[in-house]
């Protein structure tokens, strides 16, 4: 997979972006790496809960309201 950026006139500039398959109750979907499990989670229409997350700001995970059960962890982890 390839994402276009578009910096300004004549300036497309494509980047490669490694995919993951990630499984989101029994779902499985294509991501780029590093996408947080709550955006992945949207694209499905899941709606994941939470007080302390905005897409424009970095993740925080300080309300733990979005606690999730990662397969291979031993404790829920914030998506």
């Amino acid at each position: 997979m390839t994402v276009t950026s578009n910096n300004g006139p004549g300036s497309d500039v494509q980047v490669a972006t490694d995919l993951i398959a990630v499984v989101i109750d029994g779902v499985e979907m294509q991501v780029p790496k590093g996408t947080l499990v709550i955006r992945a989670a949207e694209q499905l229409g899941i709606e994941v809960p939470r007080f302390c997350d905005h897409p424009l700001l970095d993740p925080v995970a300080a309300c733990r309201a979005c606690l999730i059960e990662v397969e291979g962890m031993p404790k829920p982890q914030p998506a």
